[in-house]
């Protein structure tokens, strides 16, 4: 008597890990479910001219798996049929490490959701040639290929929005290029939009300047982003001390202090000093990286 063997354990068609925590493929068929399951999964990304059916939004409903969907036509070899508005919007969840385990799909895993991967490897510094030769593995098409690097090169100016946590596969997990003093230069037809981050209660340092300016009354807590510190666009009075947050400090310190010089402190945040509010309106959250 033989004992009954289990279900096999299928991936999905032309099912690949892209990092950790993002893969990409095909379509989920039925008996590819098993297999899914195991990943455990954040999230699956749809990207088909349908909504999903019932089996893959029931599958992901019982297993607690967040089930997104953008429409896009099936891919037809003589254009990409993702608008850049798309494509960024992909972008953003496969950099965003809080949905993730994500799985991104097309219909047949091949060009609509390989568009989506080469835009990720540009990102990432790849060279063409590298992510070409990749997004051929899966398309066999030399000539879509050019066609679909062509259209990322092209593409307007768009906005890739950064999560407060980056993956540690993306730029080993830092926007800033330090030997560079700069933010990290990116494609160049992106622009970089990084994450508000909230100010921590902490004492600041008791040096004599910093003691001095607040018996003149001239000491601001700054709650503030990291582009706003970036941008360099602060316009407080010479003499004025601003306590950021330790990340900002040393965001601030080793990227763009040299833009400070002379006309302000930056210290770590008072707990009892009055806080500012700086809104995106007020520097703008966007910038040339």
């Amino acid at each position: 008597m033989y004992a009954e063997l289990p279900p096999p354990v299928i991936p999905p068609l032309r099912f690949n890990m892209v990092e950790e925590g993002l893969y990409r493929g095909a379509y989920p068929t039925l008996r590819s479910l098993r297999f899914l399951r195991r990943l455990k999964l954040r999230t699956i990304l749809s990207l088909i001219p349908e909504e999903p059916t019932s089996d893959l939004s029931e599958f992901c409903s019982k297993e607690h798996i967040q089930l997104r969907y953008i429409h896009c036509d099936k891919f037809k070899g003589d254009k990409v049929t993702l608008s850049p508005q798309d494509v960024m919007s992909v972008l953003d969840a496969m950099v965003n490490p809080e949905i993730h385990p994500l799985y991104v799909h097309c219909l047949d895993g091949r060009n609509v959701v390989g568009v989506c991967c080469m835009q990720l490897r540009r990102v990432q510094g790849w060279a063409p040639e590298a992510y070409k030769r990749e997004h051929l593995r899966w398309t066999r098409d030399i000539d879509a290929c050019g066609m679909e690097a062509g259209f990322l090169l092209e593409m307007p100016i768009t906005v890739l929005s950064l999560p407060v946590k980056t993956p540690l596969w993306l730029w080993e997990g830092n926007v800033s290029d330090a030997d560079e003093m700069r933010v990290k230069k990116l494609v160049l037809n992106l622009k970089i939009r990084l994450p508000l981050r909230s100010v921590p209660n902490q004492e600041p340092p008791q040096t004599e300047s910093g003691r001095k300016a607040k018996e003149e009354g001239n000491v601001s807590n700054v709650e503030c982003s990291y582009d706003s510190l970036a941008s360099g666009l602060f316009s407080w009075p010479a003499g004025n001390v601003v306590n950021v947050s330790d990340e900002l400090l040393s965001f601030g310190i080793t990227l763009w202090s040299h833009k400070f010089r002379g006309c302000m402190t930056l210290r770590r945040h008072a707990p009892d000093v009055p806080t500012t509010q700086v809104s995106e309106t007020d520097f703008g959250n966007e910038f040339f990286a």
